[in-house]
């Protein structure tokens, strides 16, 4: 092993007789008059083990180890001795990313490793027209390979914030216009694409068994194809996304089946928030066709937050247990962020009983367990 003080955290800050590592809010800051740590720091060029730098440094080697053990506890070290399984041409691509996975490495994990994890990973993305631009993202962080399903094809008046198409795109279908335009932003990700109106939650089995984390767009019927997706991904034991884009919030759910379920999101509301029934009734109802909202610089914001939990699913980076929420800017202009746990309803009739797959239930019968609260069998 080959200590080697991260790049991101240079240069070193020297402010009296202090020294200050990093410069966001958690800056470590050390007492460091006689110059020792700053002198520390700099011999871990990478260049020398445990016992080159006691040697280099005149300290003993079990002072070099308590210092190495510290700096790395704060995740400021990695091993420049380390052998890495990507190409040359992968550590080019991907310099960016590997810079940013140093915030998470250390001696013993790589910024390497989470890149493989990236590249090892299978992601679903159902619906590729608001979800566009998160397919490009997860091409260019290098994600193995996209699953993607739509039906539509590409329109003008999806231009105005759909950038994985273009133009000349105008007429083909999306799955197609898709696949040619994210293998030019990577060749290297395999892309599946499915040209299917979905109509139930079996439909859906096969396309998302093999993926990881599954992006749900569809919104043709609404809530009902939420439903379907839920009732496919729960079954599988799939984590999935969605959400959108309204006049001025952005609003992220993230379903973790073995947490709760996007039935159980329903009865939670439909128990505790005056007239949702009602609007759920509405909405099963309505064709908002011609009324889509979907301004670019709002879409963009969108697929940054959703992207950003996907790579943080994908790579194991959230701090908190994993957990179903419902998560909103509810001020796009301010950038307000808000989060609310989804309770797990015991008596759930789609993951109370998850080991057989079954169609969600009709949901006049899911309002009338909301309202009893019985127990479902």
């Amino acid at each position: 092993m080959k200590p080697k003080f991260k790049d991101i955290y240079k240069p070193i800050v020297r402010i009296g007789n202090k020294i200050r590592i990093g410069f966001e809010s958690e800056a470590l800051e050390i007492e460091d008059a006689d110059k020792s740590v700053e002198n520390f720091i700099n011999a871990l060029d990478g260049k020398k083990d445990l016992i080159g730098l006691s040697e280099g440094l005149g300290v003993p080697l079990d002072q070099i180890k308590e210092g190495i053990t510290t700096f790395d506890e704060f995740n400021l070290l990695e091993d420049a001795d380390r052998v890495t399984n990507l190409s040359s041409e992968q550590l080019d691509r991907y310099r960016a990313n590997l810079n940013f996975f140093s915030n998470f490495s250390n001696l013993h994990n790589s910024n390497d490793f989470l890149q493989e994890k990236l590249i090892n990973s299978k992601v679903a993305i159902l619906g590729i027209g608001g979800n566009s631009l998160i397919a490009a993202n997860l091409a260019g962080m290098g994600v193995g390979k996209i699953i993607g399903l739509d039906y539509d094809k590409v329109e003008l008046s999806n231009l105005n914030r759909q950038f994985l198409y273009s133009q000349e795109d105008i007429g083909k279908l999306k799955t197609q216009a898709a696949h040619e335009r994210l293998k030019k932003i990577n060749n290297d990700v395999e892309i599946e694409m499915h040209n299917l109106k979905v109509t139930n939650s079996k439909e859906l089995l096969t396309i998302i068994d093999e993926a990881d984390i599954i992006i749900n767009g569809i919104d043709q019927p609404p809530i009902m194809s939420s439903r379907w997706v839920n009732s496919a991904c729960t079954y599988l034991k799939k984590t999935f996304l969605q959400g959108g884009v309204t006049n001025s919030r952005i609003v992220l759910q993230k379903i973790v089946p073995e947490s709760s379920c996007f039935d159980c999101y329903l009865i939670n509301s439909l128990q505790n928030v005056e007239g949702f029934e009602n609007q759920l009734n509405d909405a099963l109802d309505y064709n908002f066709s011609g009324r889509n909202t979907a301004y670019a610089p709002n879409i963009s914001l969108m697929a940054s937050v959703f992207s950003t939990e996907t790579s943080k699913s994908l790579l194991s980076l959230n701090k908190d247990e994993e957990t179903s929420f419902t998560a909103d800017i509810n001020n796009i202009e301010n950038i307000e962020y808000n989060k609310y746990l989804i309770k797990k309803v015991n008596y759930c009739p789609t993951c109370s009983n998850s080991q057989l797959f079954s169609e969600p239930i009709p949901f006049n019968e899911l309002t009338k367990i909301s309202r009893t609260e019985g127990v479902f069998s």
